[in-house]
């Protein structure tokens, strides 16, 4: 019933206001429950309490709603989530990482895993080939073809490895996620997975293939490039070598995983790939090698043999070395334990032992020294200036070597004087007062005991022969001797004598020192090495007195063999004493 039809046609004011009251109360009546429920709605809009309450009901089925029909909300909440996240990572880092560290914990640690497995197979790999002749090979073919030593090896002992993932959005062919094998260097990855979409779609659309026909394979070069479809994304690698038919169902069943963790986000692409970074590790996984003959080698001797063998070379090194070093040690306390001999300094030097000091000449022999102490021959070399002893001991013993005293004959020192006692034959003590002087430490001559006998008469053809009937022998190369000191006295006492007699009668002689040597090197050698010999043995009689201006050195090589139907026997290595009279 409208309000105009329920009003009388002839009525006046009271009945008019009469009418609207009971309008009113009519409309009252019909509307009361309208009118409370209205009540009730906007006291629960008025109170904030209850607005959150009704919003909270609703707010997840609507951000669900939301996130599914288009990336709006995804845009307007992106900037809040940022600027929450920054506060909250400044007030209190804690937070975000204990949040976040039941999903980092194992990636990190994943990954770290996975890097280890890689760097421990790499090196193991690259020992097996560093210790054979196959690996020296290599590194041969590696230095002459300027390519790096791990190139070659992998090269010759490669089966397969996929070097690089891609995978790429179906739809509109944008690149999600790529990874590579260590070392591998690959080119714009985004340029190669638009090359990549745009060959399959050449392909399928000059050949007319249907929608679930596709491009499985390409063969580049050392490359093949295999891809996987899936309703939403494409899976592709790039393998070096030839891969097992295994490793397609490897790829197949990522490429599957892919789309069970983010097969929304695949469906829903619009451009940005952040999201499938959790994909990562999936990816990681196809990055499969396999080499040759791994997994059937055992021990390997042979690596094991050469390591042995370095080992066992290093330990005899190491043995010799502390054994040279322990004999020369020896030889340092020998030397400075020896009376006439002073050591300024040893070290080795060139794989000799150097040995640099003072000798005087009466003392021991520096060989029989190294000899004493272990020292191998030629380990030691002696870098010795000869000297004088000037202590009583040493004054005596030179007087005794260069006067050769007659047996009864006491000799001693004080002061500067020389002493004689004993039974002193005249001969002999005319030749004491005269050499005497010439010693060092010595100024004078004092006799104690009692001169005997007449002067010493000397037949001077005599005393040449028994001179010429002595020799010393050497041994192959060398220019040295030992134990020749009897020898020497012995050539030294008939020169004096022969010095003594000559000048009486105005003879004046020279004593001809001549080296001889074999015939078992050639001339040049020789004649050097015989030379050698009696420069030598003229040293040492200087040594004992007798006057270097009298003798003269000559090196006869090996044309005077004493046994010339043996050229190498010893006694054609030898030094002789002749005496040629000279014209007063």
């Amino acid at each position: 019933m409208s309000e105009s039809a329920s009003t009388p046609r002839n009525g006046g004011s009271s009945s008019g206001d009469t009418g609207v009251s009971r309008l009113d109360e009519l409309r009252g009546i019909l509307l009361q429950a309208e009118r409370g429920r209205l009540a009730v709605i906007e006291r629960r809009l008025a109170d904030p309490a209850a607005r959150e309450e009704d919003v909270s009901d609703v707010l997840a089925g609507a951000v669900g709603r939301s996130a599914v029909r288009d990336g709006r909300l995804a845009e307007a909440l992106r900037g809040p989530v940022e600027t929450a996240l920054r506060a909250s990572v400044r007030r209190d880092p804690g937070v975000l990482a204990a949040a976040v560290y039941p999903v980092l914990g194992p990636a990190i640690r994943r990954a770290i895993g996975e890097a280890l497995r890689r760097l421990l197979e790499s090196f193991t790999h690259a020992l097996d080939h560093s210790l054979s002749w196959q690996g020296l090979c290599w590194r041969w073919e590696a230095w002459t073809t300027g390519r790096r030593y791990a190139e070659v090896v992998l090269y010759r002992t490669l089966v397969y490895r996929v070097e690089q993932v891609f995978l790429i959005h179906r739809g509109t062919g944008l690149l999600l996620l790529h990874e590579a094998a260590p070392g591998v260097e690959g080119g714009d990855e985004d340029l190669i997975s638009g090359m990549l979409t745009a060959v399959r779609d050449f392909v399928r659309d000059s050949f007319a293939m249907g929608p679930a026909d596709g491009l499985h394979a390409i063969h580049v070069g050392d490359f093949n490039l295999w891809i996987e479809e899936g309703p939403h994304a494409v899976l592709a690698v790039a393998i070096r070598g030839q891969a097992p038919g295994s490793l397609r169902e490897r790829l197949r069943l990522t490429l599957e995983e892919a789309h069970r963790q983010r097969g929304e986000e695949l469906a829903a692409f619009s451009g940005d790939a952040a999201g499938f970074e959790r994909l990562r590790p999936e990816l990681e996984g196809c990055l499969e090698a396999r080499y040759v003959g791994r997994g059937r080698r055992g021990v390997p001797w042979r690596a094991l043999g050469v390591a042995l063998g370095l080992a066992g070379m290093a330990g005899y090194w190491g043995w010799s070395e502390w054994g040279a070093r322990r004999r020369a040690g020896t030889l340092v306390d020998a030397v400075r334990a020896e009376p006439g001999m002073h050591v300024t300094g040893a070290e080795w030097a060139r794989g000799r032992f150097q040995v640099r000091g003072w000798r005087d000449p009466l003392a021991r022999e520096p060989a029989e020294l190294a000899r004493s102490a272990g020292m191998r021959e030629g380990e030691v070399e002696w870098h010795l200036d000869p000297y004088l002893a000037i202590e009583p001991e040493w004054i005596v013993r030179r007087a005794r070597a260069r006067l050769s005293p007659p047996e009864g004959v006491e000799l001693g020192w004080s002061g500067g004087v020389l002493q004689v006692g004993g039974e002193v034959p005249a001969s002999w003590w005319d030749e004491v007062r005269t050499l005497a002087r010439l010693l060092p430490g010595v100024d004078s001559v004092e006799l104690r005991g009692r001169v005997v006998g007449p002067a010493e008469e000397v037949d001077l053809g005599e005393a040449a022969a028994a001179l010429g009937r002595l020799r010393l022998g050497f041994e192959v190369t060398r220019v040295e001797g030992t134990g020749w000191e009897e020898t020497l006295q012995e050539v030294a006492a008939w020169v004096r004598r022969i010095g003594t007699a000559s000048a009486d009668g105005g003879r004046p002689f020279r004593l001809i020192v001549t080296g001889h040597a074999d015939r078992s090197g050639s001339e040049e050698v020789n004649a050097r090495l015989s030379y050698q010999r009696a420069a030598w043995v003229r040293d040492r009689l200087v040594g004992l007195g007798v006057d270097a201006g009298r003798i003269e050195v000559v090196g006869m090589g090996s044309r005077e063999p004493l046994r010339a139907e043996a050229p190498a026997a010893g006694e054609n290595r030898r030094v002789t004493f002749s005496v040629r009279w000279e014209e007063p």
